[in-house]
């Protein structure tokens, strides 16, 4: 490093000098040599100025490129967006969500339709054990000329039948409280695929 200090001569300057040993010495400069060194030495730190400059303004154009082309892209899907018609979006939006929601629509009228055979199925049997009741009851009594329990075997019958009907209404609304909810989440669904 060069220090330039003013002799106590007008014709030249004292300049301290540090060697490469640490040692620092004076070196006599006249006014050429001292105005060349501090010319080299304000052209140096002017060089590294502006090469620290140059790099930081390149990494903010880097930064800004990669920013720049992530804003692109995004305003070109958004664009591809906009400019689709809304039904084609639609049709093409359509997703697993979408299909899991009719499939569970069709497995449920699947099943509703296999209870209600299988309901029926039971009503018939119970209906043929009332009958062969009855017909034993009526055996019964006949041999034995016992007082008669039919009221109350028909009254048994009424109860077991509005027990049915109320159990079939009960199955109605839980079908159409479902049917209901599946309507609100194809809804929903389909909110979401037109907001993107």
């Amino acid at each position: 490093m060069i220090e330039l200090q003013p002799a106590k001569t007008m014709c030249c300057w004292n300049s301290l000098q540090v060697g490469a040993d640490g040692r620092t010495g004076v070196l006599h400069l006249t006014w050429p040599e001292s105005l060349a060194a501090t010319g080299s030495n304000l052209h140096n730190q002017s060089t590294i100025g502006i090469q620290n400059a140059s790099e930081a303004i390149r990494r903010k154009i880097d930064e800004l490129k990669r920013e720049s082309t992530a804003a692109l892209t995004t305003s070109t899907k958004l664009y591809q967006i906009m400019s689709q018609p809304l039904a084609e979006r639609a049709e093409q939006g359509r997703d697993e969500e979408e299909d899991t929601v009719n499939d569970h629509l069709i497995l449920l009228h699947e099943e509703s339709a296999n209870a209600d055979e299988k309901v029926e199925s039971l009503h018939e049997q119970w209906q043929a054990c009332v009958r062969t009741e009855q017909e034993a009851w009526k055996r019964l009594t006949d041999d034995h000329d016992a007082p008669q329990q039919e009221p109350e075997l028909h009254n048994l019958i009424d109860a077991i039948e509005e027990i049915v009907r109320n159990g079939e209404r009960e199955i109605n609304t839980i079908e159409e409280e479902y049917a209901e909810y599946i309507q609100i989440e194809s809804l929903k669904v389909m909110q979401t695929l037109m907001e993107g």
